[in-house]
């Protein structure tokens, strides 16, 4: 007979297990700033809010392709300045491991870009822009169709589907 998670475990641990999920919903629900939503809407750029409180928008790069974007909600400080990321997945990199030539061809890009760097994170190769939080909504779209771009120039040129 297999028994329920409460059967399993102290009547404590449960109680303390649901309150932290909770918790961890309330705090994610708590970081976001709604002013994002505000800026992308004026844009006219559709969004959701994902579970870590982020604004998840699916950009369309033209060809029948689409690119994920990833605005942060929250935002970095560096004494008076903010900066929020807006991060694009380009390409996988299973086991955090990039290939020698799309590292070489990464590190190229990040020498001649203006705006954003390719970066490893986890098992993903991303494009992030670090922009000022009190961005206007025109220059953040902006930035998020760079991202958009760049992050599927880069899978476009691996060959892989449309996948981000």
């Amino acid at each position: 007979m297999v028994k329920t998670l409460s059967e399993r475990l102290p009547l404590r641990l449960v109680a303390a297990l649901a309150l932290l999920v909770a918790s961890a919903h309330a705090w994610s629900q708590a970081t976001v700033d709604k002013s994002v939503g505000k800026l992308l809407d004026r844009q006219k750029l559709e969004s959701e809010i994902d579970a870590e409180g982020d604004y998840k928008l699916t950009f369309d790069v033209g060809g029948g392709r689409t690119q994920v974007v990833w605005v942060r909600s929250g935002a970095s400080r560096f004494g008076d300045l903010a900066v929020r990321e807006v991060i694009s997945i380009g390409a996988a990199a299973p086991g955090g491991v990039i290939p020698p030539a799309l590292a070489d061809r990464l590190r190229v890009f990040n020498a001649q870009s203006n705006l954003g760097a390719w970066a490893r994170n986890d098992d993903h190769v991303v494009f992030i822009a670090r922009v000022p939080s009190d961005l206007d909504g025109k220059r953040l779209a902006s930035a998020i169709e760079l991202v958009a771009r760049s992050a599927d120039e880069v899978e476009r040129e691996l060959g892989a589907a449309d996948g981000f």
